[in-house]
């Protein structure tokens, strides 16, 4: 039986909820302050504290006695160094939602999508880098047509619980260093215009950026006449013979509008902008999305 004394944090209760059904020694719980995690602790039975700040996290750690600390989202970058100081024996890993060393930083799920990359879970050593540790294991989720951030989501989530039992079995033993550089490797952290429309975007991009950001606290962002829109759905129409039933494809002209879509055109081709919020009304046809967008 496994006797090591575990101290999880993060902003999700995937990888928790498996280490407790494995019978693991979790001895206490660092939520996100604010998190979904923090707010199914009651429910879990743990001892925990909401982390608000890296001082308080460090403070924490550094008084605590614990064989093995799992991240999982959480978002604060830690001193492992300074904190192995303390705890020389201690075993930092992370579980990450990408296919490592691809896509490291905060937002590798949303980047999947947006740049059209593989992506996947990743279980790797803690070092003062961010996703620079070596892996212990993962598994890739290969990219696919029509795949959006909530989906992806979900996948990686699923798959979370199965990498770590994984690292676990293995006694978190690393089996390869993490390449930090590389002209084909990304890292990908939200910035602040990444979800709105891009002028510079081909229809496929468009359509992209759409699904990259298509979770609930986010959507692609645009102005008509300073008036602010969210967009959460996008496909492509190819169809050409229904361009001229709509007046064109002149780049981000409105086309149509019904329920809570829009049509546009994309210089030769269409495209349709669905969950629109606030939901669009028919004195929008014949007006011109504004790039860039204004302040929302």
């Amino acid at each position: 039986m496994n006797c090591e004394k575990y101290i999880y944090a993060g902003n999700r209760s995937t990888v928790l909820r498996r280490m407790i059904s494995l019978g693991l020694d979790v001895q206490h719980v660092l939520p996100t302050a604010g998190s979904w995690l923090e707010r199914e602790m009651p429910e879990l039975g743990l001892p925990y504290t909401a982390v608000a700040s890296k001082k308080q996290a460090i403070d924490f750690l550094s008084s605590q006695k614990f064989d093995v600390f799992v991240s999982t989202g959480f978002r604060f970058i830690l001193p492992i160094t300074q904190l192995q100081g303390v705890h020389p024996d201690t075993k930092f890993v992370n579980i990450h939602p990408s296919f490592l060393p691809d896509l490291r930083g905060a937002d590798p799920i949303p980047g999947a999508v947006l740049f059209r990359r593989d992506s996947g879970v990743t279980c790797h050593i803690m070092d003062d880098g961010v996703d620079t540790g070596a892996i212990i294991c993962q598994r890739k989720i290969p990219h696919f047509n029509g795949v959006d951030a909530k989906l992806l989501y979900h996948l990686c989530f699923r798959l979370e619980p199965e990498v770590f039992q994984e690292a676990l079995d293995k006694s978190f033993e690393p089996i390869a260093a993490i390449p930090t550089t590389g002209s084909e490797l990304l890292y990908f952290s939200f910035q602040l215009d990444d979800d709105r429309l891009n002028a510079a975007d081909t229809a496929e991009q468009l359509t992209s950026r759409v699904r990259a950001f298509n979770t609930p606290s986010k959507g692609l962002r645009f102005a008509v006449e300073s008036r602010s829109y969210k967009a959460f759905g996008a496909s492509i129409i190819d169809q050409s013979e229904i361009t001229h039933v709509l007046g064109g494809a002149e780049k981000f002209r409105i086309l149509a509008v019904f329920d809570e879509s829009i049509v546009i055109g994309h210089i030769d081709r269409l495209v349709r902008l669905d969950g629109i919020h606030p939901k669009p009304t028919n004195e929008l046809i014949g007006m011109y999305i504004q790039v860039p967008q204004i302040n929302m």
